[in-house]
């Protein structure tokens, strides 16, 4: 059934504006389902083979279908089902458990993907391999109730997907970019040796270097090399107590400082220095830089 609308609550949940229609497709006739058997697991359903590209630009799919007085459950999504399909929203069934890679290939108008069961129940790749060639998702949803199962496994495969295309929070340290902060709680990768700058006297910074968990909207310090990638890792624990110092900068956007204005400095070049920059440097999105009223490199305590 398809259903059209003007409805404020979606609107606000799709981002669609106000007075736009948005069509809702859900109606089973429209799929093409395909019995489906794993051997490996014994898993039997149906398999989701292939959605128009041009049905609607929201998409429930139907999470059975009820035919010979018998209720068989869509349980996987197959290569190619929405090959470069125009939906914006996709709501995936609730008894789902395997998706196959490129299943949303080349599915650019897709923003949001709804997960309703588990996401640890269901067998698939990198989430950037089921949405290959596709550069648009921008928000994916799992239901409350399932956050914890898999929120503090460093080798999920959701969550560090997750931070670095919502919370930005995968960094390749370069000279100019060796701060990192989200705006969730997190923590670091053990590839690199986090600290916190707590403040700065003269020429001397003084830092705190037990780092467990990293408060939301804190900028922490990173040592390590030039090409190191650091993942952030979303957790449900208690973030640290700990003040930063004030002078420390949260970058939102590529932002260029240059020395004509005042003092900065960045972190982190190696050797125990907040070095004072001297030419115009391109920050990154969830990076950070700080200013002093010194015109000199900022002492580091080593550790």
């Amino acid at each position: 059934m398809r259903k059209q609308f003007y409805f404020l609550l979606l609107s606000v949940l799709l981002s669609i504006p106000l007075g736009m229609k948005a069509t809702i497709v859900d109606d089973p006739g429209v799929f093409d389902f395909s019995p489906f058997y794993d051997p490996s697991s014994g898993v039997i359903g149906l398999s989701l083979m292939f959605f128009p590209s041009e049905e609607g630009d929201t998409v429930y799919i139907p999470d059975y279908i009820y035919e010979n007085n018998q209720y068989k459950y869509v349980v996987n999504i197959n290569t190619g089902a929405f090959y470069d399909c125009h939906a914006k929203y996709i709501r995936l069934p609730n008894h789902l458990r395997f998706i196959q890679d490129y299943a949303f290939h080349y599915c650019c108008f897709l923003t949001t993907l709804e997960f309703t069961n588990d996401i640890s129940d269901i067998d698939f790749g990198e989430i950037d391999d089921i949405v290959g060639g596709c550069n648009y998702v921008d928000e994916i949803i799992v239901p409350l109730e399932y956050l914890s199962n898999y929120i503090e496994d460093p080798e999920d495969r959701f969550f560090p997907f997750y931070l670095y295309e919502q919370l930005k929070g995968k960094r390749v340290l370069s000279t100019y970019n060796k701060m990192m902060w989200s705006d969730y709680k997190f923590k670091v990768g053990g590839n690199v040796t986090p600290f916190y700058c707590t403040g700065v006297n003269g020429t001397t910074a003084t830092i705190n270097s037990n780092v467990n968990v990293v408060p939301a909207n804190t900028a922490v310090c990173l040592k390590g090399n030039d090409g190191n990638v650091v993942y952030a890792i979303a957790t449900m624990n208690n973030a640290d107590n700990v003040t930063v110092y004030s002078n420390i900068h949260n970058v939102n956007s590529t932002t260029n400082i240059t020395n004509s204005s005042g003092n900065y400095h960045h972190d982190f070049n190696g050797l125990n220095y907040f070095e004072t920059i001297t030419t115009t440097v391109c920050f990154e999105p969830y990076s950070a830089y700080l200013t002093t009223s010194s015109s000199d490199d900022i002492s580091v305590p080593s550790n």
